[in-house]
């Protein structure tokens, strides 16, 4: 997505204009050489209308397949200045997306099967290389589910060989099954391959992009599957010419081509491709829609093609500026990434609800999120905060609403529950990993690692223990048995009343809880603090707990306020929602 507030790119800006020019002539020769093609066909087959129609439909997605067109001078100069211009496109792209790096320092990635639109990508990759001094990387992912792998293997060694680009070409393991496709786990296991060669660039010091094939007739596929899913605008916005995400830089520089243009650019450079058989192959969705859904529609309604692929890109300028529109939002109402405060929101304008829940489930997740989970999302938020229910979003992931805050978190399972119970010892030179959760004691002052858990209203977090100034002017070789050790209690009950520090009465845990916004489903990694004598200390996430109003006087294992202080440290040990 584009910073509203960047200064304009002069350089990117004629980049494109250029490049929009040569795409025009180089459509607009060869539609012309088309249509002549088209003509000579029907002088062969006769002018009966059924043979036409025949014709045009055994054609599918090009009136005039690609052997048909005899490339000419003129042909041959538009295709060479399109190819120019796009390459100085894609630079301008990457310099806009990565100004640090300069080409020699900047690695591209390229997908390449062996198919038409994967060596166009290569050839370009080629060209950037040959121009600006780009480091290229072909990557070749061999599924081992194809009889001819070894065909693809030979032409792809044989192409790069020819073009001076190394291939890497490691072989998946694909594992499929249990709701899970072989084209679902080869398409995950590709991109795998393919990211670990980008971050093998990052390691090395490098900038890096991966470049895949995608085009124009990808995009109209994927516009219609998308549809019949009820993706809403994530989807219908398709593919984007550059795009970062957490893989990382992605482009896809032939989106603006159709199949017949790039088949028809490797022609007229006489670079041979290999033809996947498994695009004829009914069974899967996409060669569905491109063999028999495309056809039917483009005879019923010449140049629907534009209108499809114009229709996505209207999608994408609104999803990209609703996308704007709502990062300031959510920044306001989000303390973080897994927390939505809808308190200030007017739920019956479900417009902006919607693309607000929808963006804040999509950005803590990675992953778009269905309609279907935001609308059961609303329904929570528009029910009593008493009646709190759970909507499964996958991946182990719920959504639950809290008072007025809208949360999504991993459940606890029985194995984190049966760990969170008890009593623990933890030492200040130790760390103690129950289920999900770690605990650490941490000396005042000591500086947050990011990753900690936190509530509002805390009371004063540290508390002193005893022991401790006996274990700092202990010998270096004793520090490990002197250090300051206390109690986990997971084991107490909810309606305990504890007086925390800096409150004026004591009251039940559950309502300190409550009060501190600690969601239901947090408070069993909460555990009380004990010093060894049994003393309370603190409580998690709550902070300290007052001391006594008459202090006994001090003896072995209890505490002194003038010892050094300490707090619990509780943090998540997997990436994943609390």
């Amino acid at each position: 997505m584009s910073d509203p507030n960047a200064a304009p790119n002069t350089a990117l800006s004629a980049a494109q204009h250029d490049y929009r020019i040569a795409r025009q002539n180089f459509q607009g020769l060869l539609g012309k050489l088309r249509r002549a093609a088209l003509q000579r066909a029907r002088q062969a087959l006769g002018t009966a209308p059924s043979h036409v129609a025949s014709f045009a439909l055994t054609a599918g997605a090009q009136s005039a397949p690609p052997s048909t067109i005899t490339p000419t001078p003129q042909l041959s100069q538009v295709t060479h200045l399109l190819l120019t211009r796009l390459t100085d496109l894609i630079h301008q792209q990457l310099n806009a997306a990565e100004p640090t790096y300069e080409p020699p320092s900047f690695q591209l990635v390229v997908g390449l099967s062996g198919g038409a639109d994967s060596v166009l990508v290569l050839v370009l990759a080629a060209q950037l290389q040959a121009r600006y001094g780009y480091q290229v990387q072909a990557v070749h992912c061999i599924h081992g589910l194809d009889p001819d792998d070894a065909i693809w293997r030979e032409h792809n060694e044989a192409l790069c060989a020819q073009l001076k680009v190394p291939l890497s070409m490691p072989k998946l393991n694909i594992v499929y099954g249990g709701g899970v496709s072989p084209e679902d786990a080869s398409r995950q296991e590709r991109y795998r391959a393919l990211l670990e060669h980008l971050n093998r660039a990052r390691q090395a010091g490098l900038g890096c992009a991966l470049l895949l094939g995608h085009q124009a007739d990808d995009q109209i596929e994927s516009l219609i599957l998308a549809l019949k899913r009820g993706s809403g605008p994530v989807g219908l916005a398709g593919m984007q010419f550059l795009v970062r995400d957490q893989r990382g830089l992605i482009l896809r520089p032939l989106l603006n081509l159709h199949k017949h243009e790039v088949e028809t650019i490797l022609k007229v450079l006489d670079i041979p491709y290999v033809y996947d058989l498994s695009n004829s192959y009914l069974k899967f969705e996409r060669n569905f829609v491109r063999l028999k859904v495309l056809p039917l529609l483009k005879e019923r309604f010449p140049g629907v093609e534009g209108a499809l692929l114009r229709t996505q890109q209207l999608c994408r300028y609104e999803h990209e500026l609703a996308q704007r529109l709502v990062q300031d939002k959510l920044h306001q109402l989000c303390p973080d990434p897994y927390t939505l405060d809808f308190a200030a929101l007017d739920l019956s304008d479900r417009a902006l609800t919607t693309i607000l829940v929808r963006t804040f489930i999509t950005q803590a997740t990675g992953t778009a999120c269905e309609f279907n989970i935001v609308e059961q999302a609303l329904e929570l938020m528009a029910a009593g905060h008493d009646r709190n229910g759970l909507v499964k979003i996958g991946s182990g992931l719920v959504l639950s609403t809290f008072l007025h805050y809208l949360c999504l978190y991993s459940p606890l399972g029985p194995q984190d529950l049966s760990a969170l119970s008890g009593s623990y010892e933890l030492s200040a030179n130790d760390a103690l990993e129950l289920g999900p959760y770690r605990y650490e004691l941490v000396a005042e002052n000591t500086p947050p690692q990011g990753n900690e858990l936190h509530c509002q209203q805390a009371a004063e977090p540290y508390f002193a223990l005893d022991n401790a100034p006996a274990a700092l002017a202990a010998p270096a070789t004793s520090v490990a048995h002197a250090a300051p050790v206390v109690c986990l209690d997971f084991s107490y009950a909810r309606s305990l009343p504890v007086k925390l520090k800096g409150r004026a009465h004591a009251r039940p845990l559950k309502k300190l809880m409550i009060a501190a916004a600690i969601a239901p489903w947090l408070r069993p990694a909460l555990p009380l603090v004990k010093a060894q004598s049994g003393t309370l200390l603190a409580v998690g996430l709550l902070g300290a707990v007052a001391p006594p109003a008459e202090p006994a006087p001090p003896t072995e294992g209890s505490v002194t306020e003038d010892c050094p202080r300490y707090a619990l440290r509780i943090s998540r040990t997997t990436k994943r929602a609390p």
